[in-house]
């Protein structure tokens, strides 16, 4: 996958959040909404049921301000309601705003990085090579072949036997498209290092990208052949 391509898939993924946060925005606005015209309804019979229980009550003499009656103070309370309900959906939206602008930061900076040109040594996943499981190196870029390929048999091959039981449940509700998009996220890859753990599991240091901090990944020996614990 070319880096313009994960650009525009980060894009798109950002806009999809903001848009999902914006819905959910306008949802709980609706919803504080029926509930205050519920609640003005219960208070209109509380004060409606005090009003004639208390029965009528004598003139006001003149210039003094006159009681509210039951229509105004029911008036009153879906005003006061309403400037609760504009006033908690503005935070809400500032909120959504902010988090938008941090998530184009992040977007910006991450296809700045995959506009750099790759390092030396960087191999892309279309030029992986099939190179068996004799070390972890070549147990890696095994994998990466498997994935570029579609090679379902190699896939499963690569991999610790806990993982291989994920990828067979993910093939069963998702079906061969959806293991593929469950793997399919790394445009290439540099081993910057190896550290031995114990005789049997070792840690690679994998740059997927220029200057991106890189991912730690667990090889284990089994079966004679070292696989991916990812």
């Amino acid at each position: 996958m070319k880096a313009s391509q994960l650009s525009k898939l980060g894009i798109l993924a950002a806009l999809l959040l903001v848009g999902m946060g914006g819905v959910a925005v306008v949802r709980q606005g609706q919803t504080l909404s029926a509930l205050g015209v519920e609640r003005d309804r219960l208070r209109f019979e509380e004060v409606t049921q005090a009003d004639e229980k208390a029965g009528s009550r004598p003139p006001v003499a003149d210039g003094k301000t006159q009681p509210l009656g039951v229509e105004e103070r029911l008036e009153l309370m879906t005003l006061r309601r309403k400037v609760t309900e504009l006033s908690d959906i503005k935070r809400r939206t500032a909120r959504v705003t902010d988090e938008n602008t941090a998530l184009r930061g992040q977007l910006a900076n991450v296809s700045h990085r995959l506009a750099k040109p790759f390092p030396p040594g960087w191999l892309k996943r279309a030029a992986a090579r099939n190179r068996g499981f004799s070390t972890p190196e070549a147990a890696f870029e095994t994998w990466v072949w498997s994935v570029a390929q579609r090679d379902q048999e190699t896939l499963f091959a690569s991999v610790v036997p806990e993982m291989r039981e994920r990828l067979a449940n993910n093939l069963a509700h998702s079906g061969p498209e959806g293991l593929w998009k469950s793997v399919e996220r790394i445009p290439g890859f540099l081993i910057r290092k190896v550290t031995p753990i114990d005789a049997t599991q070792v840690e690679l240091s994998v740059e997927i990208a220029p200057g991106m901090e890189g991912a730690e990944i667990t090889a284990r020996l089994v079966d004679g052949g070292w696989r991916m614990e990812l």
